[in-house]
């Protein structure tokens, strides 16, 4: 790990944060390095520690500028495509004014539009950050683009990444779920 003083330790009931954190290492966005250790049929997820403060905070005593509105779309994008459950605003971290993705528990989550619905509502979603500063919105919305275009030109790689981090029963279900998304359909 690259932080050599402290290091977070979390139980967990999947792999699901060490296979995000490495699918946005292959797709260079920042990531957190990550590990999964099975122990006693329990599943304990070690990552790097960084010392940055929750969104919610960061927000609340900081201008949103245009690199966090950028990144704010990456994430929403990302988290769309891969059904990621709850992405508020306590999990995600800025750290030297990058954006970073915390607490993945939930993958490929079936009607993952209900919790981001909730988020929007309560104003802790990556979208509503052009609720409060509308003057950003085309911005968020071009940059959500892109990483959906980036996303699509990737689709091979992807899927074989899946793939050679499930195994084929799980990963036939997760391509599924990515490549069949009702309201953007992704890779079809």
């Amino acid at each position: 790990f690259t932080n050599q003083e402290a290091f977070v330790l979390k139980e967990t009931d999947s792999l699901y944060p060490e296979f995000y954190n490495k699918l946005l290492e292959m797709l260079e966005f920042p990531f957190i390095k990550t590990t999964s250790v099975n122990k006693n049929d329990h599943i304990w997820t070690v990552s790097d520690y960084l010392s940055g403060t929750h969104l919610t905070d960061y927000i609340s005593n900081k201008f949103v500028d245009t690199n966090l509105v950028k990144q704010l779309a990456q994430h929403a994008c990302i988290g769309d495509i891969f059904g990621r459950g709850d992405r508020h605003f306590e999990n995600y971290l800025m750290y030297e004014s990058t954006l970073y993705p915390l607490d993945i528990s939930y993958l490929f989550f079936p009607d993952n539009e209900k919790w981001v619905d909730r988020y929007i509502k309560g104003g802790q979603a990556e979208f509503s950050v052009i609720r409060s500063i509308p003057e950003q919105k085309d911005l968020f919305w071009e940059w959500y683009l892109e990483t959906f275009n980036n996303l699509i030109s990737n689709k091979e790689k992807i899927n074989q990444f899946i793939l050679n981090f499930f195994g084929k029963k799980e990963a036939a279900t997760y391509n599924l779920f990515v490549n069949t998304i009702p309201k953007i359909n992704l890779f079809v």
